[in-house]
């Protein structure tokens, strides 16, 4: 009686013990399924410090991130210029690669516009937006209205980082205006000069100014911030005094990325920024802000903002059964549209295929198969398999009955064909067919040797013996 007892209890604690474990697995089955995931965004035309805070946030861990740097002719300095995987993708234990821009190539070679054509705040506006930090701006007497184009040296390119000197003109009533002089070898107190008188000072001493500019909360906007060497410093012919001039008042920048377009352009205005905006290919809804430029940080009053607004993800066509041909000028048409911002890595690959020539067999859009049309982020990858029909070779010296065999297992028929005589070709071989890709169906022409002009030797009498 005792025994059946213990055997009871046995059942009934490895019962319970039972219905825990399956309530354990269950539970960790739950948990297992309904783990976060971590979606990618598209970090495009956003800074390092926002790809952290994202990552941060979302529990993303070092080891899963990898950052790059490259000169970039568009992108300013920290702005990611592009990411792998892209948007919208489940990044798992994958590992997000970033890439950052560089800016603007100090070495790299940039060729001079026709500055004759410009005035001198769209020159300066021209050599600031491109990048150039040792520019020094000078004047000369001249027949040209005041602040037109003289000269420069160098006068058709240069590197970022070198020194360029632009000569403007004073005009025929400002040619006796007298120069700011330097005072015994010494930096004046450029407090109450003008930009100009700046440069002036510089030219008259020998002394290379380098500008700068920067936002003010004080100094009102033209008005001098700092400058350096201090006033009433030594300084030599050859030196070089850089000046800070105020842009205008700091203004903190909001991320419009995802905001309408309306909704950008009314803070940019009321913030005393300029906007410009370019419509482009992207992940953001169509008519929204899919970048900014720049996009975090303090700018100063009147600066320049860049937009791009999306008009929605890249249109992809299914090109399987249609000609390559098509598909070459559709895609040409894409990646010229909304400023190239499509950037459709497209690429065809050949292959041998009973179908026409030209034909389009398969096509994989960012390498999953592709039936019909679909919208894809910029940057996306297509591939084109291509039919190039069957190639046809030389049969050269081989035997007619063996040519045909040849042709009959390729799928093409004999044509036309032809006799002629041959030294070197026996009799009955093929002296010529056509080659290349065709179809198959197609019809291949031929030649076939009949030997040689002359098949014996000659008699005396000038007979040929047969």
């Amino acid at each position: 009686m005792d025994e059946e007892r213990i055997d009871l209890k046995t059942k009934i604690l490895a019962g319970i013990v039972g219905v825990l474990i399956l309530v354990i697995v269950i539970f960790g089955l739950f948990l297992f399924l309904n783990r976060k995931k971590v979606t990618v965004p598209d970090f495009r035309g956003q800074t390092k410090s926002q790809v952290m805070t994202w990552a941060e946030r979302n529990k993303v861990s070092e080891k899963q991130l990898e950052f790059s740097y490259e000169f970039d002719e568009e992108m300013p300095e920290d702005i990611v210029i592009r990411q792998s995987p892209e948007a919208k993708t489940n990044l798992k234990k994958k590992t997000l690669s970033i890439t950052l821009s560089k800016g603007q190539d100090p070495d790299a070679e940039v060729n001079f516009p026709d500055f004759g054509k410009l005035n001198e705040d769209e020159i300066r506006k021209w050599f600031k937006d491109h990048g150039f930090e040792n520019v020094t701006f000078t004047t000369a007497g001249s027949d040209l209205p005041e602040g037109s184009f003289v000269s420069m040296t160098p006068n058709t390119s240069a590197k970022r980082s070198d020194e360029v000197t632009v000569v403007l003109s004073q005009g025929q009533s400002s040619a006796a205006a007298p120069t700011p002089s330097a005072g015994n070898g010494t930096v004046p107190d450029f407090s109450n000069y003008s930009r100009q008188d700046v440069a002036n000072w510089g030219a008259a001493n020998n002394v290379r100014i380098q500008f700068q500019e920067a936002a003010s909360s004080t100094a009102p906007k033209d008005g001098l911030i700092n400058q350096s060497p201090a006033p009433g410093t030594p300084i030599q012919p050859g030196g070089t005094v850089t000046v800070t001039f105020s842009g205008g008042l700091p203004v903190t920048l909001v991320s419009q990325i995802g905001k309408p377009k309306a909704d950008a352009d009314s803070w940019t205005t009321k913030s005393n920024l300029k906007p410009v905006f370019t419509d482009v290919y992207g992940n953001q809804p169509k008519g929204t802000i899919e970048y900014m430029i720049p996009g975090e940080g303090i700018v100063w009053e009147y600066a320049e903002i860049n937009y791009g607004v999306s008009m929605g993800q890249v249109p992809v066509e299914c090109f399987q059964g249609g000609r390559v041909e098509d598909a070459d000028a559709y895609f040409a048409q894409i990646n010229a549209n909304y400023s190239g911002s499509a950037k459709i890595q497209y690429s065809v690959e050949y292959k041998e295929d009973g179908s026409a020539v030209g034909t389009v067999i398969s096509q994989k859009l960012n390498g999953e198969y592709q039936y019909i049309k679909a919208d894809a982020s910029p940057g996306s990858s297509v591939t084109l398999v291509v039919s190039g029909g069957v190639t046809v070779p030389s049969y050269e010296g081989r035997t007619e009955d063996d040519f045909l065999g040849s042709l009959a297992k390729l799928g093409v028929s004999a044509g036309d064909r032809y006799e002629d005589y041959s030294d070197t070709i026996a009799a009955g071989s093929i002296i010529w067919n056509e080659t290349g890709a065709m179809n198959k169906g197609d019809k291949v022409n031929y030649t076939v040797s009949v030997g040689p002009l002359y098949s014996g030797e000659e008699s005396e009498g000038g007979e040929t013996q047969g």
